[in-house]
């Protein structure tokens, strides 16, 4: 006993030769040199001081065995990672880190699956991503760094459409363990059979607050939309990554660029399909008005008309565009559609007062555009007009304001 008083006293006037562990009047503990002015409202019940500057930074806590920085040592520490006044926290795990919540001993391997206890875990050696085991909500938006100048190899993406049908949606449940076995407690007594520990009540609050946790589990895992890996992993290969245990995960946001041009390349079959439906529609017409002029005209009048007929129908597949900007002062730019096999076509341009003030003559077929220059108007309201072959097609208005 003499013995270990001896041991208790001298390990303690060496502490307080040394100055590196105390305990202040007031029962906090301090590690390294105390700054004294570090806690003037007495909040702290332990500080872990550095060993460098007024202001004792780099301090760090160590579990376990550290190891030397040449070796990428460092292991397992929470502190500032140099040894500058940073105020910044570092967890620092050279392996990895994990958060659980079950406690279970038994899941320190880098595996990672509904069956694991890890509620968020990073493994540096088997592969560089953070692994979520629950849902993550923001209130702010996930943002996705999309710089241009992050990127090269720029390429455009083909077929879109015809590469979005060949998957599939569905809708399904996650697959999930049924959670950690308490096999080692029970509420029986401590002399059954068995010699089970009997649980306090602290325990079996701990007890309950798990059951709610697998409820929890259970529920988010119910009632997801997504598509299979498998099936994506066919059609777009560079969204689909799998990990080191061979499972399978999508890029559902690289998704998004493909669903873009999927919805450009709908729009504009559309609009092919319209200005067909268009042209069938006049060509419908053109053809009954031809039978009945037919009987009662010569040929040469029934060659007239069917001349006039296929100029109707060219020119009922032109269009205009609503002129940009409008009102303008300045300049404003007008687009319009005329069909390849137009003979002539003129963009007019009238005042309310059916006066013609300018004639633009259209020489590019297909789509195109004419730019109308303020100054070669005065302000107010007109008409502009496209005539295609002799026919008026389409007309719009436009304003011109005080320069």
């Amino acid at each position: 006993m003499k013995k270990q008083l001896f041991m208790i006293a001298a390990i303690c006037c060496a502490m307080g030769a040394n100055s590196q562990i105390k305990v202040n009047s007031i029962g906090r503990v301090m590690v390294g040199n105390e700054w004294s002015n570090d806690d003037p409202s007495n909040v702290l019940s332990m500080s872990v001081y550095g060993k460098n500057g007024d202001y004792r930074p780099g301090s760090k806590l160590a579990f376990g065995d550290f190891g030397p920085t040449s070796h990428n040592g460092w292991r397992v520490f929470l502190g500032e990672f140099g040894d500058t006044d940073t105020d910044k926290l570092w967890l620092h795990g050279q392996d990895g880190l994990c958060i659980t919540c079950t406690g279970d001993p038994a899941a320190t391997t880098s595996a990672f699956n509904s069956t694991a206890s890890y509620v968020v875990a990073y493994f540096h050696r088997t592969e560089n991503a953070f692994r979520f085991n629950v849902p993550v909500y923001t209130n702010l938006g996930i943002l996705v760094t999309s710089d241009k100048r992050f990127k090269k190899n720029i390429k455009g993406i083909n077929n879109a459409m015809a590469s979005l049908q060949k998957l599939n949606g569905v809708s399904f449940d996650y697959i999930i363990s049924e959670g950690r076995q308490s096999d080692s407690l029970s509420t029986t007594s401590s002399t059954d059979s068995n010699n089970y520990q009997k649980l306090n009540e602290k325990e079996l609050r701990e007890e309950e607050n798990m059951k709610k946790y697998e409820k929890l589990r259970a529920e988010a895992a119910k009632n997801h939309l997504g598509l299979i890996a498998q099936e994506v992993q066919t059609v777009f290969p560079e969204l689909v990554k799998e990990d080191s245990a061979g499972y399978l995960y999508v890029d559902y946001i690289g998704l998004i660029p493909v669903i873009i041009e999927a919805l450009k390349e709908q729009q504009s079959t559309i609009a092919a399909q319209s200005l067909k439906i268009k042209e069938l529609e006049k060509e419908i017409t053109s053809n009954i008005r031809i039978k009945k002029m037919a009987a009662p005209y010569s040929n040469a009048d029934r060659e007239e008309s069917v001349e006039t007929a296929e100029k109707e129908t060219i020119a009922t597949n032109a269009f205009l565009f609503q002129n940009t900007p409008n009102p303008f002062s300045t300049q404003t730019e007008i687009k319009y559609f005329v069909p390849e096999d137009t003979q002539n076509a003129i963009l007019y341009v009238f005042s309310l007062n059916g006066n013609m003030l300018l004639s633009k003559p259209i020489t590019q077929t297909g789509n195109g555009s004419i730019t109308i220059n303020g100054s070669e108007l005065e302000a107010g309201m007109f008409i502009y007009t496209l005539t295609v072959n002799g026919v008026e097609v389409d007309s719009k208005r436009m304003i011109l304001t005080d320069k």
